[in-house]
């Protein structure tokens, strides 16, 4: 018998693998860094915070987009225009570590979880005084908005006869390992750098996550790399090894998840946990159906009905993640079908042909279907700019110098005697308050005793 393998089946199995997840982006509320930051700054350091108030501006604006869709590819343009100025203020106030930074009001970014499942969020917004936190937020963000657009591209790539745009592949593919070098990027280089992070925390801020995160993204560049092997008629031993390397580091992201604390797993939203507990099972029966196909173009019959067998009862018994079913859910039907019938084909090829009995699954040399991945990050260079310093410039001292909104100023430079925070109050924090607000914590803390 002359069998090229189950050509009818390639644009279903095609579209599997090249299916989509599409992650919610995450928004934020308006931060005026200009406003918040003040004292007699240098014109260098004034303009720095301005264009990052006007930038962030945009970037709000645009994850908003007035409650429509949001473009992924207008978040990501967004993003890459904020970072550097926002990425430059928090150089230059390290380089500027021994100044006391004014602030005209307390310095407050707020970010709304997507990544945290709603059931599990105590607050949708989470918020922080930290820039550490805003820099970090914004790389996931722009990641989230790279996979996304890998979606948008995927999204004419494949013809209705399986007939493929090599050059999409090739473009969506390129968005997934860029955005899998920023999630790396955010976990090992940034987020550690938190001295003292608050005990609960979004996903979007878990080094764990992210890397298991990046791993989601790297297979699914490899599933388009498979999917691509399976379109142009690739060797089925390849399009094997590619299916059971993606799987394989499904399992590895699973296991980098489960290293979560059992609270912090708790908040993994679900589409994520679905996509770790259901694609191995998918992936590994269809690296069986692909090692049976090649068996049998090697005349080794039984072992292909074998494999066809194993494929079939992998891809039955596998529960399909409530989640995954509106994206996933007819294809995943039209697979089973398609393999349960060319699994009775083989069967009955080696039965009534050759006289063979399939080989038993504990008989097949599963240990020789190891795959490979090939799917690597882009690396994500976070820059070193040219930093500008925070120091207030000398100026000749107004009577009674300084406007209220100037929260650091020296008291003592001013004449007046500095005010001591009330019992219980942290005096870190009152010191960096106005002095009418200090008069008035006061006032209050007097009037409770």
């Amino acid at each position: 018998m002359d069998f090229h393998g189950p050509q009818d089946d390639i644009p279903n199995t095609v579209r599997l693998l090249t299916s989509f997840r599409e992650y919610a982006i995450p928004s934020t509320k308006a931060n005026d860094l200009n406003a918040t930051i003040g004292g007699n700054l240098s014109p260098e350091a004034r303009r720095l915070l301005q264009s990052a108030t006007r930038q962030r501006v945009t970037l709000t604006d645009g994850l908003d987009y007035g409650g429509s869709k949001v473009d992924p590819r207008n978040v990501v343009s967004a993003v890459a225009a904020y970072f550097p100025s926002i990425w430059k203020v928090m150089k230059s106030m390290e380089a500027s570590a021994s100044v006391n930074v004014k602030l005209n009001r307390e310095l407050k970014f707020s970010w709304k979880t997507t990544l945290t499942s709603a059931g599990a969020r105590k607050e949708e917004w989470t918020s922080q005084s930290v820039l550490l936190f805003e820099i970090a937020f914004c790389l996931v963000v722009k990641a989230l908005a790279h996979f996304n657009t890998a979606k948008v591209i995927m999204h004419h790539a494949v013809g209705n006869n399986g007939e493929i745009d090599a050059q999409k592949f090739a473009s969506a593919s390129k968005e997934l390992r860029v955005g899998a070098g920023i999630l790396e990027c955010a976990a090992v280089q940034l987020i550690p750098r938190w001295v003292s992070p608050p005990n609960h925390l979004p996903v979007e801020m878990l080094p764990k996550a992210l890397l298991a995160l990046k791993t989601i993204f790297l297979v699914q560049a490899q599933r388009l790399a498979a999917a691509k092997a399976i379109a142009t008629n690739g060797k089925h031993s390849v399009i094997a090894k590619l299916l059971n390397g993606a799987a394989d580091k499904y399992d590895e992201a699973s296991g980098t998840l489960r290293k979560l604390s059992r609270d912090q797993f708790a908040l993994v939203e679900h589409t994520t946990k679905d996509t770790l507990g259901t694609w191995p099972s998918i992936l590994r029966g269809l690296a069986f159906k692909y090692i049976g196909i090649a068996k049998h173009e090697e005349g080794e019959w039984a072992d292909a009905a074998g494999y066809l067998h194993l494929a079939s009862a992998h891809l039955q018994n596998m529960t399909l993640g409530k989640t995954l079913v509106p994206i996933i859910g007819n294809f995943v039907n039209i697979e089973k079908r398609v393999v349960f019938e060319h699994c009775s084909e083989f069967a009955n090829e080696t039965n009534n042909v050759y006289f063979l009995a399939p080989t038993p699954p504990d008989q097949l040399a599963l240990s020789k279907t190891h795959g490979v991945f090939i799917a690597k990050g882009s690396p994500f260079i976070l820059p070193e700019p040219e930093t500008v310093s925070f120091a207030e410039v000398e100026e000749e001292l107004k009577e009674k110098g300084t406007e209220e909104g100037d929260i650091g100023a020296s008291m003592e430079a001013l004449g007046l005697e500095p005010l001591q925070p009330p019992a219980g109050v942290d005096p870190s924090v009152f010191n960096a308050l106005p002095r009418s607000v200090q008069e008035d914590v006061i006032e209050q803390s007097k009037s409770n005793n």
